[in-house]
């Protein structure tokens, strides 16, 4: 992985560009409360672009999945690495939601994988509290494993968000309200997150569902 020449220094150009239209934004539209983008990006954008703390991640990442035998972090080579280079070790993988290769090709099965994907996600929230912030279908590899089993390669670990102990209790307890449709539990979880009042559009957008979805309490709402 290799980091083109002067995209440091374009980058802070950037900032100063986001934080004038986020200022401008402010102005004609005061309802609308855009600060926390720019206090969002400026302080994890430099360290997305020092492939020296991607390559901490990585490790910090590994340790999590060390007794996972079918969850692969790539290693890095440090003595051929630095600050715009990045040396991994190669891993093979078909791309996560192609889901015609990861049966037809690979032989595996959709659901099966899916719930690896899950669980793997899950552990880095809930148990790792080190939680990957870019986990698209190309940095999320599947490959058959030994047995036929899915087998996950995690990649791209130049930006991850540390949770602490109190926000990851309180998010499994939010997460448990909206699968049993518990409605004032969702209410409360996400005040004490600091949603407020606008917690049905946060449990929107948690689910990609709509309120009346999530706050059935049918059971089989939950098969989408």
């Amino acid at each position: 992985k290799v980091q083109h020449r002067g995209l440091a220094e374009t980058s802070r150009g950037d900032l100063d560009a986001c934080a004038l239209a986020v200022s401008i934004m402010g102005r004609v539209f005061p309802d609308f409360k855009l600060g926390w983008l720019v206090d969002e990006i400026a302080p994890h954008l430099p360290k997305e672009l020092d492939f020296r703390h991607e390559a901490e991640n990585c490790a910090r990442a590994r340790k999590i999945f060390e007794r996972w035998a079918d969850v692969t972090v790539p290693e890095t080579f440090p003595e051929v690495s630095g600050g715009r280079v990045l040396t991994m070790s190669f891993e093979e993988g078909v791309n996560g939601t192609a889901r015609e290769a990861i049966e037809a090709d690979l032989g595996l099965d959709a659901r099966r994988t899916a719930r690896l994907v899950t669980r793997a996600f899950a552990e880095m929230t809930f148990s790792g509290g080190h939680v990957h912030c870019d986990p698209h279908a190309a940095n999320v590899l599947v490959r058959r494993g030994p047995g036929g089993a899915p087998h996950l390669v995690i990649l791209d670990h130049g930006l991850y968000r540390d949770l602490d102990l109190p926000f990851r209790l309180e998010y499994a307890r939010l997460w448990r309200a909206l699968t049993l449709a518990d409605t004032a539990a969702i209410k409360a979880s996400s005040h004490e997150l600091g949603v407020g009042p606008l917690y049905p559009l946060f449990a929107a957008m948690l689910t990609q569902r709509p309120w009346d979805d999530v706050a059935n309490p049918d059971m089989n709402s939950l098969r989408s």
